[in-house]
This record gives C-alpha cells, structure tokens and sequence, in this order.
C-alpha cells in the first residue's frame, strides 16, 4: 500500500488527462470526427455551439474547457490516490484499469445527459464519441497507474 502526495496525484492527473485527452483528439482525427474534449466542454459550459453546431473555436472558451477538464481528471486521481492508500483498491494496472473502467462508466453516462438535455450541443457522433470517452478513460487510468509506479519508483 503506497501513500501518494498530492503532488504526485496532480502530476498523475495532469499526465492522465493529456494522454486521454490526445487519445481521444487522434481517434476523432482517424474517424473524421470533430472530438476535442476541451472545445465540447467549453462550448456546453458558455453555451456558445456555433449556429452551423460545431464547437466554438474561440479562445477562451478552449481555455475553461481544458481547465475544467483538467481539474476534473486531477479530482479523479486524487480519489484514486486514496482508495489505493487507503487499501480500498490495492494498487497495480488491474484494479487501475478497473477503476478506469467505472469512471468510464461514470463519464459517459455524464457525457450523455449532458449532450442530450442541453439546448445547443455541439453536432457530434454521439455514440461513437462515447465509446471513445470510455476507452479514452482506460487510458487515462492506465497513464496513472503508470505515473504513480514511476514516482515511486524514482523518489
């Protein structure tokens, strides 16, 4: 049972975040779907969907939805930092994987309302942009476990 700081579980979430967020730009990129999590958070956040219904483009709306996205993924991991210290959820990729996969769970079905209830979403594939959201969290989760093994390791 290892005791991960905080500043180990901000590096964890921010690493965790990047390659889930990259993940999940390279697969939209490959399907030739518009799937940038932090322009489809901002834009729900503001309300400002372009008329046309993509993403809005402008800077500081990519700004709040890359900070909230961040905050949100470091939130996670220090959740995660404290099953696994706490020996809720001993550590290691299974039981990180498993934890990806809840909160997979959890982001979609976030995702889906979300998409779903607001007045001007932005015109995306919803189903396949979750499945992406969800595999996206198992990278995530992966990157983590990765990282905390790492800090451990060298410190």
């Amino acid at each position: 049972m290892a005791l991960f700081t905080i500043l180990d579980s901000i590096l964890a979430g921010i690493m965790g975040t990047l390659a889930m967020t990259l993940f999940i730009r390279l697969t939209g990129m490959a399907t030739g779907s518009p799937f940038s999590v932090p322009r489809i958070l901002g834009s729900l956040l503001t309300s400002s969907t372009s008329p046309s219904g993509k993403a809005s483009q402008r800077l500081p709306v990519l700004l709040l939805g890359t900070a909230v996205h961040y905050v949100i993924g470091i939130l996670f991991t220090l959740f995660y930092a404290w099953l696994a210290g706490s020996g809720v959820l001993p550590e290691g990729y299974i039981n990180g994987l498993l934890y990806g996969f809840n909160i997979g769970i959890v982001a979609v079905v976030t995702w889906y309302l979300a998409l779903r209830l607001h007045p001007h979403p932005p015109a995306i594939p919803v189903r396949l942009f979750l499945v992406v959201i969800f595999t996206g969290h198992l990278v995530y989760a992966a990157v983590i476990v990765t990282t905390f093994h790492f800090l451990l390791t060298i410190f």
